[in-house]
This record gives structure tokens, sequence and C-alpha cells, in this order.
């Protein structure tokens, strides 16, 4: 029977957590619209042809709400998703991620950097919670292999690096994490005593003082907002000059150094940090999308990872012919999305415990007060620049 002539399908309602009211909301709601553009571009393109052209429907819940992250993925589970995306907070998605582990329902994580934020799979438990978003552990493995590559292809040798990290949980998870890549990965250059500060700190001009001393020709960086303008203040007025700086994607350093007023000190330090590729059509016509629908607000790396994740749920339905959890969590588990919409070391994949290996945070170089993609060679906007030589 010809589609026109057959009963509409029936919607296939995907659950999107997001935090859209309390400190996090600004964050939660952009996500939510991003779902909802994802929806909507399915839709307009003839839903899930597999299933007859079924519509997409998205059901949001408010992880900041006061019932609760589990709460409102309960909520979603009886309001009848067939998948739950989300959650941003890595705390609500450890939450809506059990609830999804007893109900058997296929949660697609979107963001969630806290490495515990995806528990290991137990033995005999069937695959359910998967994640796209590069952990701290990740950040930490590609900041070293993405070090490697520039500074082989620029010819310039690394003899030593250097930690510079906060003394709060962020800091010094993010401390423990680089240790661990380093011992794994044994790059060539030493990794010299990491210097911590104070989160509080007003001047870091001993800590300053440590880094001339011992001369690395790369300075790794894991501080809190508070330090930047201190840090950069003090590092500008020693000339302190390694061939680069590299924060590992907290804060974000455009908006931490304009707020302390040291924007002219940030020219040039890189970044990592989650992405769109704007390489990729697809996140050019999402950028602009986003643009417009948002009010003038640019598209931020957790809105474009929502946006990913119901595409990624949408490609598993198209390839299950089914919204059964069963079905579609074990399409997820054959999932290959190529051409992400941010950017990743390779295509969409996930592994035993429902992790994607090739979530890959971007390199951004600082020109002029603005963040540009440098690395992966495969995403670069413009070619990245490390300091002149000492030599």
């Amino acid at each position: 029977m010809p589609r026109a002539a057959r009963p509409q399908p029936r919607a296939l309602r995907i659950g999107a957590l997001h935090p859209v009211t309390g400190p996090f909301a600004h964050i939660g709601l952009a996500c939510r619209l991003c779902a909802q553009l994802a929806v909507d571009a399915i839709n307009a393109a003839g839903g899930i042809n597999s299933l007859d052209g079924a519509p997409l429907e998205l059901i949001t819940g408010d992880t900041g709400a006061s019932a609760g992250a589990a709460a409102e993925a309960e909520r979603l589970y009886n309001a009848g998703a067939c998948a739950l995306t989300g959650a941003f907070h890595s705390g609500h998605t450890r939450a809506g991620a059990a609830v999804a582990r007893r109900r058997v329902l296929p949660f697609l994580i979107d963001t969630a950097i806290a490495d515990a934020a995806l528990l290991p799979v137990t033995s005999g438990e069937r695959l359910v919670v998967f994640r796209n978003f590069p952990t701290t552990t990740a950040f930490a493995w590609r900041a070293l292999s993405y070090l490697g590559e520039m500074f082989s292809e620029a010819q310039r040798p690394i003899a030593r690096a250097t930690l510079m990290h906060t003394t709060d949980p962020l800091g010094t998870t993010q401390a423990r994490r680089l240790e661990a890549a380093y011992a794994a990965l044994r790059p060539s250059f030493e990794l010299l005593e990491f210097v911590p500060i104070s989160p509080r700190a007003r001047t870091v001009a001993n800590e300053v003082a440590k880094l001339r001393t011992a001369a690395p020709d790369v300075v790794l960086l894991a501080v809190r907002a508070s330090v930047v303008g201190p840090l950069f203040t003090e590092l500008a007025r020693t000339r302190l000059a390694p061939a680069a700086v590299l924060s590992l994607g907290t804060p974000d350093l455009v908006v931490a150094a304009r707020s302390a007023g040291v924007v002219p000190a940030v020219e040039r330090v890189m970044e990592l940090a989650p992405w769109p590729n704007p390489r990729n059509p697809r996140a050019q016509r999402l950028v602009a999308e986003f643009l417009k629908r948002s009010g003038g607000r640019p598209l931020d790396a957790a809105s474009g990872y929502a946006h990913e994740a119901v595409l990624v749920v949408a490609d598993a339905l198209e390839r299950a012919a089914s919204s059964d959890p069963a079905a579609l969590a074990e399409a997820l588990r054959r999932t290959r999305f190529e051409h992400p919409v941010m950017v990743s070391a390779g295509p969409i994949v996930f592994d035993a415990n429902g992790e994607n290996p090739n979530a890959a945070p971007a390199v951004l170089q600082i020109f002029g007060g603005k963040p540009a993609v440098v690395w992966p060679k495969s995403a670069a906007e413009r070619p990245y620049v490390l300091a002149a030589s000492k030599s």
C-alpha cells in the first residue's frame, strides 16, 4: 500500500533530560532546543523510513526540578519514551543512568565529562547506557597525543612539560588523569613536577617562579576561572615564553579572561574543548539554525552533543526498524555513525562499556580574542602557531 494511503504511524518518543531550571538552566534550555532541532530535521526528511515514516516526538524532563533527575527519568519512561538522552550534569546523568539500567531503557549520554557518570557493565548485564562525550581520561590522553602530533609536524621536539592545577576536585582529578595517561602513552618528553595553585589565590608569583626555574617547553593548565586573571597577569609580567600553553578544557578561557580583564594575555593560548566540527556541512547548518532560533546565542558544545545524540538514536531506530527497547539497544551497540557533527577522532562507535573511544575534544587556539579550531587537522579552521624557539 502506498505510504500516503496508510494510517499515520505513531510518533516515536525520545526523552531529553536536561536542567532547564536552577543554576544550569541556560545550558539545559540550549540543549533542549538543539535536541528539538534534530527532531525537526529528521521529521522534515520523512521520519524513520524503516518504520513507515514514523515521526519523532521529543518529550522533556527537567533534571534541575525539585523532583530530581531519577524521578524525571521515570516520568519519561512512563510517558512512553523509547530512549533517553541527556543530561549535562554528571550527578544528574548517574541518576538517570541508574533508572535506564533498571528499566532496561536505552540512554545515550550526550554530555557528562566525569568518568564515573557511566559505570562499567557488570557480568550478565545488558548494555543500555552509552556515552558520546569525551571524559576527563579522554581529555588527558588527547592532550598528550595532540601535543606530540603538532610538535612532530612542526619539527619541534618537546623536552619538558608540566601541569599547573588548582587544588580543588576538578584540578586534582585532571592531574591524576594526566599522570595515568603519561604512564600509559610514555611520550618521549619528561613530565616535570606539577605546580599546584589554590583556587582562591590572588597572586601566583611563587608558582610562576617555579615554572621559570623548570623552563618547560609546554605548560598544561587545569585551573578554575578564579585564577585565570592572576595567572595570566603574572605570566605576562615575567615574560615566561614556553612553546605552547594548553588548557585542559575548563574554564572557557576567553570568557574567563574577559571577566578578569586579561584577554591580551591569553592570545595564542590553546585549550581543549568539545567543539562542533567547523568543516562538517551539517554542523555549519546547525550553527546557523541555532543562532537564528536562540535569538543570537552561539552554539555551545553541550548543545551540539544534545543534537548529535538525537541523530544517533534516530540512526539506531532506522537500523532496528523497531522501537522495542531491546532491539534499539542492540542497534545502538552496533552503531557506526560516520561524519559526526562534533569534532571526533573517527566515527561514533561504542565499546563493551558503552563508551565512544573516538570521542575527542578539539584543540582551540585564541586569535584576536576568539577561539579557532587548529587540531585535529581534519577539522582545523586555520594552522596552529607555536612560540618562537628559544634557540
